[in-house]
């Protein structure tokens, strides 16, 4: 993802063969998604790691080391600052959008939530649970580190144009 700034507007460009998909974890790491990879950088200490803990070296494939999720071509991914809306569990979690389907990730069970808690099984349409956002494709999210009017806020992108989401 090439993001780059002019005047008052800033561009960005997603080939998709080419795409890399961030997400900001609440571990100090950053995740990098690539295709059917991916990597993760130390926040903190500003470098990528070359190896997690038990030696295993990035980057490697996503099937297999983050159960459950899309195995390839994560279009976008958000840790998100709320417990799941309308779940009778309070948990943490992180969403992870390819086309027109998205999964829910449970953080603390570090595995794909397989349903909704309700039965409907991920994936799932964006249409069913995102409303405003377009339900065929998502570039990127970001959720706000600033409150906006006393809301917190999330910019979904796609193409050249973005969304404003409340996330309460």
């Amino acid at each position: 993802f090439l993001v780059w700034a002019h005047a008052e507007h800033v561009y960005g460009q997603a080939p998709s063969s080419t795409k890399l998909t961030p997400v900001l974890w609440n571990n100090g790491k950053a995740y990098f998604f690539h295709g059917s990879d991916y990597s993760r950088y130390d926040v903190q200490n500003d470098k990528a790691d070359d190896a997690d803990e038990n030696g295993n070296p990035y980057p490697r494939a996503i099937a297999g080391n983050w159960p459950g999720l899309f195995s390839e071509k994560i279009d976008a991914a958000v840790f998100w600052p709320a417990p799941p809306p309308h779940s009778s569990t309070r948990k943490t979690v992180a969403y992870f959008f390819k086309g027109n389907q998205f999964m829910r990730y449970d953080v603390t069970a570090d595995r794909a939530d397989p349903d909704d808690g309700s039965g409907r099984p991920y994936p799932q349409p964006i249409s069913l649970k995102w409303p405003g956002v377009w339900s065929d494709r998502v570039d990127a999210i970001v959720v706000w580190p600033v409150k906006r009017n006393g809301r917190t806020v999330a910019y979904f992108f796609r193409d050249t144009q973005y969304l404003r989401f409340d996330v309460q």
